[in-house]
């Protein structure tokens, strides 16, 4: 059996995380209104919306950490990396920066104050985790086994 491709495990990994980030929030919905006993109102369904945008973008951050276990060639790499974005953002954040353009800290900005993060900062955001996904498959394509 033929192994698939960089590009279909990519793509199997953004519809993993669409796939938890659906699950997710439906769980949140599930378990509010068992709690509240009453449907989502208008304004339950909007932070529904976020919680799964916010779920689908910080799945997106996970792709630079796949790129330094690539260049590193293991997991402590990638966990230095995870580790270092996150030291960096909440930096970012407390020393009160602009931390809505840093595309790590947008997302999370957005969901607690969504009228501080316009629409290019989150768009920002999203570029972070493609650009990172490019330079990784362009990594694994010229990956050697035997050196």
């Amino acid at each position: 059996m033929r192994e698939p491709g960089v590009a279909a495990k990519l793509v199997v990994f953004l519809l993993w995380a669409a796939t938890a980030a659906l699950v997710l929030t439906a769980a949140v919905a599930v378990t509010a209104a068992a709690v509240t006993r009453r449907p989502p109102n208008p304004s339950d369904w909007a932070g529904l919306a976020r919680l799964l945008a916010l779920t689908a973008m910080t799945a997106g951050l996970a792709i630079p950490a796949a790129w330094a276990a690539t260049l590193g060639r293991g997991l402590l790499p990638a966990i230095a990396a995870v580790v270092g974005l996150m030291a960096v953002t909440q930096i970012m954040v407390v020393a009160g920066a602009d931390a809505a353009w840093f595309p790590p800290a947008a997302p999370a900005l957005w969901a607690l104050l969504p009228d501080t993060v316009a629409l290019p900062q989150l768009l920002l955001a999203m570029v972070l985790p493609v650009g990172f996904g490019l330079l990784t498959l362009l990594s694994w394509h010229r990956l050697q086994l035997d050196r």
